[in-house]
């Protein structure tokens, strides 16, 4: 039976959408190189790894109300990093990879975060965080692709509305 509730999130958002039509599309890119190709993720695949992502965080110590750095580039990781996180019921502390790694550390240090999402080709970030790596599409690094969402491993707690 569908939910028929107001979505209260845009974590609800994804999660909703992809248990109705895991094929719709959801992140779309645009190559950097003619013809400029298009190329697009589906709700399914994009929820599936962010499922992923969230066991990932809970098995590395991310509980509630924790703030977790995303120190990534404008690409589909950060989608996946960002549902990942609320479904923790944690928060995005964010931060762009323009920015040099001793900077990023300096910021992720002010907003109290224990452990960082970010791509394998980012500036390296000193510091003492627990450090999880993706891949520009959002695949954990030395894991395969989940694929679409196995909605009976999924866990995914929704963010409180406010």
């Amino acid at each position: 039976m569908p939910d028929e509730t107001e979505p209260t999130s845009l974590a609800d958002i994804a999660r909703r959408r992809a248990a109705r039509d895991a094929s719709t599309p959801f992140v779309l890119t645009i190559g950097e190189v003619e013809p400029y190709p298009v190329q697009a993720r589906s709700y399914g695949r994009m929820v599936g790894r962010a499922a992923r992502l969230t066991r990932a965080l809970r098995e590395a110590g991310v509980e509630p109300g924790a703030r977790v750095g995303c120190y990534l580039p404008n690409s589909p990781s950060w989608v996946v990093a960002s549902l990942g996180v609320w479904w923790c019921r944690a928060a995005v502390a964010a931060v762009g990879t323009l920015l040099p790694g001793v900077e990023a550390a300096r910021l992720f240090d002010l907003a109290e975060v224990a452990t960082v999402v970010t791509v394998a080709d980012a500036p390296a970030l000193p510091g003492d965080h627990r450090v999880l790596r993706l891949d520009a599409d959002g695949v954990l690094e030395d894991e395969a692709d989940p694929g679409e969402i196995d909605w009976d491993a999924a866990d995914l707690v929704l963010p409180a509305p406010d």
